[in-house]
């Protein structure tokens, strides 16, 4: 038999008229989009968006469990509920489908009423999820990883060191949640909730188990361990869910909107500010003028503070032509490997979608007037956006303290993401790429600045709702995501000299007679 996808795994079967729903700790029945089909042969295929089994010579108990498991609710036999109280002990033919199924299935805890307080899925099967009952005066609470959010219309419970989901599906599941949130123990919380002893025992044995409460030992909980304490709440989200292996929420270049909403144009649509033409360098003169690539990458160093005179208009130009101009562009073609419009530059971008924008703040700049300015990647110019000097001098300041003070640079580039360029394609990624977009740009800005003798130095953070405001972005379309200083260098009157407090390790001196090389070399970039 198949059931009905789009029947509710909420509506609950009677399976033995003379057993209630309270009296046992868990329901088992399958996640919503499990389709399961009996075929002629006697197989059994269980069918989902996230796995599909086929299950042979299934004894003829497990198979009518299964059957009534994608209807609805499965009370376990009376006898398979003994053991431990709390523990889910299953018959052991049953419980070998079920571990192998453990990502298809649900189990539904009820409270005292009867009624489903709790229901936990699996979304890496690393093993049969287990609840681990609590003793009564321990104390408990919630993982401070944990977070509660809703999805479609309920309130799901998540942690990204766990391996399960747990939607709540009654106040009393999500009062339970509430007064975990503070360390308590049974004993309190069946005194200030009001649920029963073997309730609160229920529940938070299911919580404990799927990892989103911690239980004391000897006093101390494990997320107090220093480990744990240098990670950060939104750190160790990201790392987790941005990456496969410890949920089962799509990832990848999944193309989730596609016919839904169309694809952002690959080139942003330009300011209507005055603009600035930027000299185009010659490849010949560059050829002849560039150290080679070991030079300038066992040279590259981050140089704060600026020349005594400004970059100049042709430098800016032959940098921001080097490190972002677009080459080569596609249009959109749902024929083509590549969906969407896209664009070539010089540094790698994922997909070739190139979310990136350049916008510089100068300050000073031989050919050009202050200001702040976007550039124009297919153009090759500088469009005003904002004259402010305030709101200049606002962006200048900010990157000054990110560098504990100092002189302003000549050029501060501040680098936004255009979001739905990435999220049109990947899910669950996007904002990771993002990053490693800004990674990769940084390094192309550092080893184009170190052969051209430029001042470079990368920024680690910056204010995006500042900039937003300065720029006049709307931050769900646009945003800052990094920032770079430009400015023309000194010449170095020596070789930099090693700081004593470093201990050279594998070959320091190629960084010296590189530098010494590149600084010794006749420079043609120069404006």
């Amino acid at each position: 038999m198949d059931s009905n996808p789009d029947a509710a795994p909420s509506a609950t079967v009677t399976v033995e008229s003379s057993r209630r729903a309270p009296d046992a700790p868990v329901h088992l029945t399958f996640r919503n989009g499990t389709v399961v089909v009996e075929e002629a042969d006697g197989a059994i295929r269980v069918e989902h968006p996230a796995n599909t089994f086929v299950l042979r010579q299934v004894p003829e108990r497990v198979r009518r469990t299964l059957l009534r498991m994608a209807t609805g609710l499965v009370i376990p036999d009376a006898d398979t509920q003994a053991g431990q109280e709390g523990l889910i002990v299953l018959p052991p033919s049953l419980a070998v489908v079920i571990g192998r199924l453990e990502r298809l299935v649900e189990y539904r805890v009820p409270d005292a009423s009867g009624k489903d307080a709790l229901a936990v899925e699996t979304m890496v099967c690393e093993s049969r999820h287990q609840p681990l009952p609590p003793s009564r005066d321990v104390p408990l609470r919630l993982s401070r990883f944990a977070y509660l959010r809703r999805e479609a219309d309920g309130l799901v419970l998540e942690s990204p060191n766990s391996a399960r989901r747990v939607r709540l599906l009654n106040s009393r599941a999500a009062g339970l949640v509430a007064a975990l949130g503070t360390a308590t123990t049974v004993t309190e919380l069946v005194g200030g909730l009001g649920l029963s002893e073997v309730e609160a025992i229920r529940l938070t044995s299911h919580l404990t188990g799927a990892a989103l409460v911690e239980q004391a030992a000897d006093g101390v909980f494990p997320e107090d361990s220093d480990t744990a304490r240098q990670w950060s709440f939104h750190d160790m989200l990201f790392h987790s869910r941005s990456r496969m292996g410890r949920h089962d929420y799509p990832i990848g270049g999944v193309f989730p909107f596609t016919g839904e909403i169309p694809p952002t144009p690959a080139i942003r649509p330009a300011f209507p500010g005055p603009s600035i033409a930027l000299p185009r360098p010659d490849l010949t003169t560059v050829l002849d003028a560039d150290p080679p690539l070991t030079v300038a990458l066992e040279a590259r160093r981050s140089v704060r503070k600026p020349a005594q005179d400004p970059i100049t208009l042709r430098q800016l130009g032959e940098f921001l032509y080097r490190t972002a101009r677009i080459r080569s562009l596609i249009d959109q073609d749902a024929e083509q490997p590549v969906p969407y419009a896209a664009t070539s530059r010089p540094y790698p971008s994922g997909g070739a979608t190139y979310d990136l924008e350049f916008y510089l703040t100068l300050r000073r700049c031989r050919g050009a007037e202050a200001g702040i300015y976007h550039y124009d990647p297919l153009a090759h110019r500088l469009v005003l956006v904002n004259a402010d000097p305030a709101d200049r001098t606002r962006l200048l300041e900010r990157a000054m303290r990110a560098t504990s003070g100092g002189t302003p640079p000549d050029a501060l580039i501040t680098l936004t993401s255009r979001f739905q360029r990435l999220s049109w394609k990947y899910a669950g990624m996007a904002y990771a790429t993002t990053l490693k977009h800004v990674g990769v740009a940084y390094q192309t800005m550092y080893l184009i600045a170190t052969a051209m003798k430029l001042a470079p130095c990368a920024l680690g953070n910056g204010d995006s709702a500042e900039a937003e405001k300065i720029l006049g972005l709307d931050h769900l379309q646009e945003s800052s995501v990094g920032e770079f200083m430009l400015s023309a260098a000194s010449p170095p009157s020596a070789v930099p000299a090693r700081r004593t407090s470093w201990r050279p390790a594998n070959d320091h001196d190629w960084h010296t007679i590189a530098t010494e090389r590149l600084h010794g070399q006749p420079s043609t970039h120069d404006g």
